[in-house]
């Protein structure tokens, strides 16, 4: 490699470091923002991670004269890329989740409509399908709710099995007066 390869190389790599460093904030911005509309069970430093990923290759792939600020170029890459992390992380194809929401549009229109509880056979009509049909979307939406609540469930664990060795006991425990049973 010449002396001037390596010298753009290493300036190019400092520009993308100064990049990162300056916009590592607006990656735990988008993290929040989108954690806010995602089940407990997603993590927000997993979204962080996985945005700073996208920040990475963000400052790697920039050029100033496409007419776009680096920030609005950023911002696209690091969602698209926490994004892409929770669908990989997500067992379920994106027709479970668009029959679910369409269920759930279903349900929630009866239910405006006619003043009570919708009705099994009243929304699958609505949706255009089987009552079997209903039925598989419904069980494929539940099972998904399921692994997502018990991954939210080893997430806690974890936590509290990390917070764990950090609480202390009081060195005089045994003179604290002892509880009542109820």
């Amino acid at each position: 490699m010449s002396a001037v390869g390596a010298y753009t190389q290493q300036r190019g790599s400092a520009d993308a470091d100064q990049l990162v460093r300056r916009h590592a904030e607006l990656v735990k911005r988008i993290a929040y923002h989108l954690a806010g509309r995602l089940p407990p069970s997603v993590e927000v430093s997993d979204l962080i991670q996985a945005g700073m990923l996208g920040l990475l290759e963000a400052a790697a792939n920039y050029t100033d004269n496409r007419g776009a600020s680096f920030e609005t170029f950023a911002g696209i890459r690091i969602r698209g890329a926490m994004i892409d992390a929770l669908r990989k992380l997500d067992w379920a194809p994106r027709s479970v989740h668009r029959k679910a929401r369409a269920a759930a549009a279903a349900v929630r229109d009866i239910e405006r409509e006619t003043g009570r509880d919708a009705k099994d056979s009243e929304v699958a009509a609505r949706m255009g399908c089987s009552l079997d049909d209903y039925y598989a979307i419904v069980q494929d939406a539940a099972a998904r709710a399921l692994r997502c609540t018990e991954r939210g469930a080893q997430s806690s664990l974890r936590k509290a099995s990390i917070m764990a060795p950090r609480m202390r006991m009081p060195a005089n425990v045994s003179k604290l007066a002892p509880r009542l049973s109820v």
